[in-house]
């Protein structure tokens, strides 16, 4: 076994590889892995990916791939085929990219949320110096779960505060969308897992690839919710995306500090999962950290079900949950 540049590869080279790993992404999690990879095909193809390539002989067994936002790096797979995969393997990978992003004096932060297909391999991040954050990946079945509430204009039982308003997401909201986002997570597990949560320009540039990539499924702007205050302000925001043509996916849920608490979270989830129910989509999806008690709660009671945990990996010079935000009084919302 050796280890190779993956920018040495083109797509055609790795496509066991790349079949294998979306069959998991299908089976498993409901998701259609085809627009992630014509985008990973894309880069690999330009060269222009960073990453390693596990080899058996000049055979690609494994492969991983990492973005660099300095002064964070994202691992964004690590994955090797069924019949290879085992401890020596993944480690040999693990090693090969965590050596080599821990070594660049510029990366202070890495940061990983990745699935464990065909081998449990967290111990093997810890030993390269990993702390992982259980999380969740969460499936509401709409077929089966039919006690939800079909409310769509009530909160608690009753409607809305008095004007107070529903809209659909447009690019024209997407500072005050990003502000929204920032403030929920003000020192939360949550900022501390995910690097662009801490600054509002963090959070605008999380937004921005959410809209513009399918990272996270294809976006639905039609379907996203947004809850403004009777001042007009952004009070709440659900965002949705599709990850298969019957599966729906909630990549983000927020509400401003000032008004959680209010079960304005729970209006936007059942508002959700009454339009996807009619639009017949088969189920939803989501994720989230075990730690987020709260949101936990709430999903459950709305028929989230835990389908697979998976953890978050990450790696800092300092301690690895270490936060570092401004003062929120520091920073004026959008419009305002």
């Amino acid at each position: 076994m050796r280890i190779a540049s993956l920018q040495d590869y083109v797509p055609a080279q790795l496509a066991d590889l790349l079949n294998s790993e979306a069959d998991y992404w299908r089976s498993v999690l409901f998701w259609d892995y085809g627009p992630i990879r014509e985008v990973l095909e894309r880069y690999i193809g330009a060269r222009l990916l960073p990453g390693f390539v596990l080899l058996d002989g000049d055979i690609p067994v494994g492969y991983s791939y990492y973005v660099l936002g300095c002064p964070v790096a994202f691992v964004g797979s690590l994955f090797v085929l069924d019949e290879y995969a085992g401890a020596i393997t993944y480690a040999s990978l693990l090693s090969a990219c965590g050596r080599h992003l821990q070594g660049r004096p510029e990366v202070q932060r890495i940061e990983g949320q990745l699935f464990e297909f065909n081998y449990a391999f967290t111990d093997l991040w810890v030993e390269a110096g990993f702390h992982p954050v259980a999380r969740r990946f969460m499936v509401c079945d709409l077929a089966e779960q039919t006690s939800v509430s079909q409310r769509t204009e009530s909160h608690h039982g009753q409607r809305l505060p008095p004007g107070w308003r529903v809209s659909a997401w447009r690019p024209s909201f997407l500072d005050s969308v990003a502000f929204v986002i920032y403030d929920s997570y003000l020192n939360s597990l949550d900022a501390a897992i995910c690097y662009d949560y801490r600054t509002l320009t963090g959070c605008r540039r999380f937004l921005s690839n959410l809209v513009e990539n399918p990272a996270c499924g294809t976006f639905l702007p039609d379907q996203s919710l947004l809850l403004w205050d009777s001042s007009d302000n952004l009070a709440a925001v659900l965002l949705a995306s599709r990850i298969s043509p019957s599966t729906a996916m909630i990549p983000q849920i927020s509400v401003v500090r000032q008004y959680q608490g209010h079960g304005f979270g729970r209006f936007l989830l059942d508002r959700f999962l009454s339009s996807c129910r009619k639009r017949g989509w088969h189920r939803v999806a989501l994720s989230v950290s075990e730690e987020n008690e709260r949101a936990l709660r709430l999903y459950e009671r709305c028929g989230f079900r835990t389908h697979k945990p998976f953890n978050a990996y990450l790696w800092n010079r300092r301690d690895p949950l270490t936060l570092e935000q401004p003062a929120l009084g520091s920073v004026v919302p959008p419009g305002l």
